[in-house]
C-alpha cells in the first residue's frame, strides 16, 4: 500500500496536479495534544513520514469536526 500511494503522490506533486485527500487519522501532533481519542494509529505511521512530509508541502489542512452520521442514523434504528 504504502508504495502505491507513494507512486500517486510523487506523480501528482511532479506533475503540479491537483489533488484532494481525505482521511480520518490524525496528525502526529494532534494526537499527542488530545489523549481522549481512540485512533491508534497516525498518518505517519499508515503512510511514513516522508509521504506526509510530502503531503505537508503539498496540500493545505483543513479540519472537519461532526457527528458520526451513521452512528447517528444506526442508533436511531433507521434502515435505508
Amino acid at each position: 500500500m504504502r508504495d502505491t500511494v507513494s507512486y500517486v503522490l510523487n506523480y501528482r506533486y511532479n506533475e503540479n496536479k491537483v489533488t484532494i485527500l481525505t482521511t480520518n487519522y490524525l496528525d502526529e501532533r494532534e494526537e499527542r495534544r488530545d489523549a481522549k481519542v481512540a485512533i491508534s494509529d497516525t498518518l505517519s505511521e499508515r503512510i511514513d513520514i516522508r509521504m506526509r512530509s510530502r503531503l505537508f508541502e503539498m496540500c493545505k489542512t483543513i479540519k472537519m469536526d461532526g457527528k458520526d452520521f451513521r452512528r447517528e442514523i444506526k442508533h436511531a434504528d433507521h434502515h435505508f
